[in-house]
């Protein structure tokens, strides 16, 4: 990645975003550990989503 790419990079990176980047540095690389961040990011949202349903107990 050049330097001018770098710059024009948004300032909040997503997940999807961080992996594939990282993706092109290990072209050997079978996949499996991206596929497995990504189903942690999708439980984490999962896991977010009921607790902000069932809201604060005191």
């Amino acid at each position: 990645m050049t330097d001018k790419e770098k710059m024009a990079l948004p300032v909040g990176v997503t997940l999807d975003r961080f992996i594939k980047r990282k993706e092109e540095d290990f072209p050997y690389a079978t996949g499996e550990l991206s596929q497995l961040l990504r189903d942690i990011g999708l439980a984490a949202k999962i896991v977010n989503r009921e607790v902000n349903r069932a809201g604060l107990a005191a």
